[in-house]
């Protein structure tokens, strides 16, 4: 054999063994199916199919469309005897027939039936029939034969009657023929080319389909999920102007902080949590009472215990100083393995709320009793409310509106109660929120507005969200202090007045009667977040340096002031990196005229 002879060879056995490789599954030897239609515009289907599987299969899968263009049939009472299983996949309904134990090769022949409830058409001057045959692109073999036979409750026009065929948007005609009576449309034909379909358009007079009714678009479910979350944040409104809002207090300036609150329950009467910025405030104050000295390196510090504290302190502030000092000496290496975040959690903070418990508690607890009651309430709504906007679209979708509705919940609760005990509104705090936010609601839109029929759907989606954040916002902030909590408050924010606005002359006075003033001050105008404040009124105004504070800067009230927020690195960097959340911690623990395709019905099929 030449060498031409041999590659000619060669590319003929690889195109044979490509072909065969890309060759469909099974051929088309007869499809036929026969239509009975009645007044509600309901329609009994039943097929027969005739194949010759090519290659061993398990069976035939055939797709049955129910949905196009936003609208949606329903497929039910799906039957024959070789019906292995039914799934839906997005608009199609899967009838799965075979056997998964047994592969057939050779001819096979599939019967079964099923009903389609079409909906009204929408027309206001006729009615009309739009069924495909054979779906265009969904059948990629050739048909031997086809036929079909539809029967009508009523009479039908032959001239109101077209049968087109070929690939989508095709118009060529094909016969047909009607019964004398003129209720039943038939039809047979020969070689249908792969992915050609057939497609039957009858028009009627108007009210011909006298029961069909228009189809639900899923509005209804929309417009009670509106109402239901709208109801929930009208009552979290109402709650909190109602009975939950403080009354403004009235603030005297005063020159020392509450009686008998340290730097760590200053912060917790105002902050409602302890975080980085309570113990620093912490060491500064006991450094200054000379508990601790403070070496600082430049990049990290470590802590050396002089002495224990004394056993009048509140018990809180015990076990705070036992958890950060296990031994003489404390740096971030040995907090850390030490678990220190944790003893924070575990034993300093049910320590600080037992002790603005009872008769000292901060808040009332009725009020504390009606904002749990709100936020159940509200989650109830935006469970319900999602639910039905996933429902609306179909039922398959009620996971797609109610999970990224209780994750909304709790992302929007977490940032809520942050910026209430925060009192500050930083884009900051609220920019990872927002943005998961987004994420789910851009989730919700994509997965229910894409299947939903209605035109309202991407909008109640959104307005859903944004009255879920607002009632949140608005129940977060239900909260009224009690008769102590208001005493004590006005009494820390006087105090913080006093930090905030006294004059140099005055602050100079008191330093020649306390030289170490500035260092008694200095932890509360921390916790107040005023220690640059603090530290530049002292510009002019000589303060000995501290012995307790060993540090490579030269002299400098700044050095002082700075601290909280160097330390709150390194708390950050090496004691409790991101991950570690809690209170305690670093942090503060969404009509066609007739062509080949569209429409309902018809389908593909394939084998498995």
């Amino acid at each position: 054999m030449s060498g031409s002879r041999k590659i000619a060879a060669i590319l003929f056995i690889v195109f044979a063994s490509f072909s065969s490789l890309h060759a469909a599954a099974f051929s088309v030897e007869d499809y036929s199916i026969d239509i009975s239609v009645d007044a509600s515009k309901r329609l009994s289907v039943d097929e027969d199919i005739n194949l010759y599987f090519n290659s061993p299969s398990h069976g035939l899968i055939r797709d049955i469309q129910y949905e196009f263009d936003r609208m949606r049939i329903k497929v039910g009472d799906v039957h024959g005897a070789d019906i292995a299983n039914t799934e839906r996949n997005g608009g199609f309904l899967s009838i799965i027939m075979g056997d998964p134990d047994r592969y057939i090769t050779g001819p096979a022949q599939f019967s079964f039936g099923y009903t389609l409830q079409y909906p009204a058409d929408g027309y206001d001057d006729y009615d009309e029939l739009y069924y495909n045959i054979v779906s265009p692109g969904y059948w990629d073999c050739n048909m031997d034969t086809v036929s079909f036979s539809a029967s009508f409750p009523a009479p039908i026009d032959k001239d109101m009657v077209w049968v087109t065929y070929g690939p989508y948007g095709s118009a060529a005609g094909l016969p047909f023929s009607i019964s004398e009576d003129g209720l039943t449309i038939y039809g047979r034909y020969s070689s249908l080319p792969a992915g050609y379909g057939i497609t039957l358009r009858v028009e009627m007079d108007e009210g011909y389909f006298y029961l069909a009714k228009p189809q639900a678009d899923g509005s209804v479910f929309i417009y009670a999920a509106i109402g239901i979350i709208a109801a929930a944040a009208i009552l979290s409104f109402a709650v909190y102007f109602l009975r939950g809002r403080d009354e403004k207090p009235v603030i005297p300036v005063r020159f020392t902080p509450p009686e008998g609150f340290s730097p760590m329950d200053t912060h917790y009467l105002i902050e409602g949590s302890i975080d980085s910025t309570s113990i620093a405030a912490m060491l500064i104050y006991w450094a200054d009472r000379g508990y601790v000295s403070i070496n600082d390196d430049g990049s990290s510090f470590s802590f050396d215990k002089l002495k224990d504290i004394d056993d009048g302190v509140q018990e809180s502030e015990k076990a705070l100083f036992r958890s950060l000092f296990a031994g003489d000496r404390a740096d971030a290496d040995t907090l850390r393995t030490e678990g220190f975040p944790s003893k924070l959690r575990r034993d300093v903070l049910p320590l600080i709320v037992q002790r603005f418990s009872g008769e000292h508690a901060i808040e009332e607890p009725a009020a504390l009793k009606l904002r749990r009651i709100i936020l159940a309430v509200i989650l109830i709504a935006a469970l319900l409310s999602g639910s039905l906007l996933g429902i609306s679209a179909m039922p398959e979708l009620l996971p797609f509106g109610l999970i990224p509705s209780f994750m909304a919940y709790m992302v929007l609760r977490t940032a809520s109660v942050r910026i209430a005990r925060s009192g500050k509104l930083r884009i900051s705090m609220l920019l990872p929120f927002v943005l998961f936010l987004v994420f789910i609601t851009v989730f919700m839109l994509t997965a229910i507005v894409s299947e939903s029929r209605s035109g309202i759907a991407g909008p109640a989606v959104v307005a859903f969200m944004v009255l879920l954040s607002l009632s949140m916002f608005s129940a977060a902030h239900i909260s009224r202090k009690s008769r102590y909590g208001n005493e004590r408050l006005a009494e820390a924010l006087g105090y913080k007045e006093f930090i905030d606005k006294v004059e140099k002359d005055r602050i100079k006075e008191l330093s020649e009667e306390d030289p170490e003033y500035f260092y008694h001050v200095l932890p509360y105008a921390m916790v107040f977040g005023l220690a640059d404040a603090w530290a530049g009124k002292f510009r002019d105004i000589p303060i000995k340096e501290a012995s307790w504070y060993c540090s490579p800067y030269p002299f400098d009230p700044f050095v002082y002031s700075s601290f909280g927020r160097r330390w709150h690195d390194d708390y950050v960097r090496h004691i409790d990196p991101p991950g570690n959340t809690g209170k305690g911690g670093a942090r503060t623990f969404s009509g066609s005229s007739g062509f080949s395709g569209g429409g309902f019905s018809g389908g593909g099929g394939r084998s498995w």
